[in-house]
């Protein structure tokens, strides 16, 4: 199973949740509770899609997993799908 080595702070923010379960993220959330990057502030309309990209992707990252069928079949079990 491969590991997570990019920016993790940025990825909590991006999803809004602090996937990774540490401080340094908890912190970010609090301070910044809006995505990274030059134009995170702006809001954003959520579509259905999206909603389910951000579920699917936060358990991507909590679980370690990057391939897709794994992903999928993790949603499937959890009822989220």
């Amino acid at each position: 199973m491969a590991r997570y080595t990019g920016p993790r702070v940025r990825v909590s923010r991006r999803i809004g949740f602090n996937v990774f379960e540490n401080k340094k993220g908890d912190k970010a959330l609090q301070d910044r509770p809006y995505p990274p990057g030059e134009n995170g502030r702006k809001r954003v309309r959520e579509t259905d899609y999206g909603t389910q990209l951000k579920e699917k992707q936060k358990v991507r990252y909590m679980y370690g997993i990057f391939k897709n069928n794994s992903v999928t079949t993790i949603m499937k079990l959890q009822g989220c799908l």
